[in-house]
């Protein structure tokens, strides 16, 4: 992963993708072919992959956030940000593969990929991931970020609007700046929770009452110990096997969604670009980006 310099460029004009010397065959100048900046618009980048400019957190109509969502012609795709003074919450550009609770139109679910499933069905899951990003400004009052997978936990079954029974959000941090609910080291729930072959996660934050008015669920955030590494496979069972015995889960419970996103607040900017973001589920391998099969 390689972290360059770039610069956000006005609206109009082409999007230079964040190019990494040591790729073994780079193509500098791959086309947009698809691009968009309204709220919860997608693209999909791969089969049942949906890129999605998600700014969840303005509530307020304001000039002061500018999102795009944009897929290259050698199927990487990312998104690229600036946000000044709003005083509202974070937004979470991201890419989801399955079905999150709040449901999914019907023509974007991938038949046989492996999702919804039951815990107790997860015998497998991994992800591996090749991205480049940058952050160019992150300076002021609320100016906070973090790079972070994410899965939820449902009593149903995932397909329609599943949110009334949501009981876990799991996050994985990989990179991270002032975070407003940041709990400091000493207040750790376990700082050795979850070793993934060299890499080792603390579980951070466990708050059992998360969320705003009749939606309320469990919220769990781990974060890799190396602050700034993200590795080139990430087992994700073994975070889900540790939330299950920590806190006594269900294998009934339903998992319809992987998400990897980049959620901001105020005062930041920056560019994602994803090389490759891929799944294995049971076995069963999905793919995006340059390694995928494209739309």
């Amino acid at each position: 992963m390689l972290l360059a310099v770039f610069f956000l460029v006005p609206a109009g004009c082409r999007l230079v993708p964040i190019l990494d010397p040591t790729d073994p065959d780079p193509n500098p100048n791959p086309e947009i072919v698809e691009e968009k900046t309204g709220n919860w618009e997608r693209i999909e980048v791969a089969p049942g992959f949906l890129l999605t400019n998600n700014m969840w957190g303005i509530e307020k109509e304001t000039d002061q956030v500018k999102q795009v969502i944009f897929l290259y012609s050698d199927n990487s795709y990312g998104w690229e940000w600036e946000r000044g003074k709003t005083g509202q919450k974070g937004n979470y550009p991201e890419v989801v593969f399955g079905v999150k609770p709040w449901g999914q139109r019907e023509e974007y679910f991938l038949e046989g990929s492996g999702l919804p499933l039951q815990l107790d069905e997860v015998d497998s899951l991994t992800m591996e991931v090749d991205l480049d990003y940058k952050i160019s400004h992150d300076t002021g009052e609320n100016a906070w970020w973090n790079l972070a997978f994410e899965v939820w936990l449902t009593e149903e079954k995932p397909g329609g609007n599943v949110a009334d029974s949501i009981t876990d959000e799991i996050m994985i941090w990989f990179d991270w700046k002032d975070v407003p609910w940041d709990p400091k080291e000493e207040e750790w729930e376990d700082a050795e929770a979850v070793q993934d072959g060299p890499y080792e996660y603390a579980y951070c934050l466990s708050k059992d009452e998360w969320g705003e008015g009749e939606w309320q669920w469990h919220y769990h955030q781990f974060r890799i110990k190396e602050k700034g590494r993200i590795p080139e496979e990430v087992n994700i069972k073994s975070f889900i096997d540790y939330i299950r015995e920590r806190h006594q889960r269900n294998g009934k419970l339903w998992l319809g969604s992987l998400e990897f996103g980049m959620e901001y607040g105020d005062y930041t900017a920056g560019r994602v670009q994803i090389k490759k973001l891929e799944y294995v589920i049971n076995g069963k391998r999905v793919a995006s980006g340059r390694t995928g099969n494209g739309k």
